[in-house]
């Protein structure tokens, strides 16, 4: 885009776990691209709203109904505080999402520019009713890996007890989840061993570490690996992935890290 002179200014925000990693050492200070992230390199984000704080009109929806970072910076915009810069939205969201460690990158030379004028105006501003807890956002937040297990428990507990059929399904449901997140656990950590047992390094720097990725091949082949002989990742055990990344930044050796995906899945 910058190459193509798609954009005078350009401004990002990233609602994802891990989310600065995408910009961290990696998004350059000259190109006229501020970003901004709702965790660091090495962290979760979280939901918010989330059950038992997730009615809309008396109903529970049973999950969560936004990510803090993301409702936090939209909630702001809304009050179409046209004096705000961006450097003011940033600080004040920075604070409000207490759960994670909200991150700017890129060149911050243009930070002091109105928040609105890379969004566009708001039409009427957003009415903050006085009736709603603003402590309930960070009160009611789970950590997005945690998302789906909250939604599932949630749901369990709030089905009619009378329908037998439609509360076991639900029940199935919640114990599905908590076993693949378990397997989930320990596969990745049986991994993490079968690499290191041949490599020489430290189970708990894979297990634990967060090493810099720049072996971004093996990264790749390590992920290709995974899902062809282990399965699809989801929202949980994408937090795993940077044990993968561990190892080959630690091991600097594709085949080794392949295999060892191989071998333990293939057990």
């Amino acid at each position: 885009m910058n190459e193509n002179k798609m954009y005078s200014e350009l401004v990002f925000y990233l609602e994802a776990c891990e989310s600065g990693s995408m910009f961290e050492d990696k998004l350059p200070e000259d190109i006229k691209i501020y970003a901004t992230t709702a965790a660091n390199a090495h962290e979760s984000s979280w939901g918010t709203y989330c059950p038992p704080s997730s009615k809309v009109d008396g109903k529970n929806l049973n999950t969560c109904l936004g990510d803090l970072y993301s409702v936090n910076w939209m909630e702001d915009a809304d009050l179409a505080n046209t004096t705000e810069s961006l450097d003011d939205q940033f600080q004040k969201v920075k604070t409000e999402t207490s759960k994670s460690h909200v991150m700017e990158y890129g060149e911050l030379d243009f930070d002091s520019q109105k928040a609105d004028s890379f969004w566009g105006k708001v039409a009427a501003p957003a009415i903050r009713y006085s009736k709603v807890d603003p402590s309930i956002k960070t009160a009611s937040a789970v950590d997005s890996r945690d998302v789906g297990l909250t939604t599932f428990y949630s749901q369990y507990l709030n089905s009619d007890p009378r329908d037998l059929k439609n509360r076991r399904r639900l029940a199935e449901k919640l114990v599905a989840e908590i076993q693949f997140r378990q397997w989930s656990d320990e596969l990745f950590s049986k991994i993490a061993a079968k690499v290191m047992m041949s490599n020489n390094g430290m189970l708990s720097d894979a297990l634990y570490g967060h090493r810099k990725p720049v072996s971004f091949q093996c990264h790749k082949a390590a992920i290709k690996q995974y899902k062809s002989v282990c399965g699809e990742l989801t929202d949980y055990s994408l937090k795993h992935v940077r044990v993968l990344v561990n190892l080959c930044e630690i091991t600097k050796d594709t085949e080794s890290v392949t295999n060892g995906i191989k071998e333990v899945c293939q057990a």
